[in-house]
């Protein structure tokens, strides 16, 4: 686990103990928790900064700042626009 550099020893070790105590399952809900604040943050910063974007290119900004340094600019590029292929396509309900 990584603890920030002010976490006291003993305060740690609480904290190590804690987390071990969790089932997988209880660790992984926490981990996606974690996951959803995260984007949600992320979702939230780029609306900030672009008041009218639209729902896909939110998606796509959000793709962009998570795996920004994954990604080779032409494979970021060829991902983002199948975002946008993906999410514009029509829903066919009962399927």
């Amino acid at each position: 686990m990584i603890f920030a550099d002010d976490t006291r020893p003993e305060t740690r070790e609480v904290l190590i103990r804690l987390w071990r105590a969790k089932s997988e399952g209880e660790r992984a809900l926490h981990g996606f928790r974690m996951w959803n604040s995260f984007k949600t943050r992320i979702m939230s910063a780029i609306e900030a900064k672009h008041p009218d974007i639209d729902s896909i290119e939110l998606l796509v900004e959000t793709f962009r700042c998570i795996y920004r340094n994954d990604f080779v600019p032409e494979e970021m590029e060829r991902i983002c626009e199948r975002i946008r292929q993906y999410h514009k396509q029509p829903v066919i309900s009962g399927q």
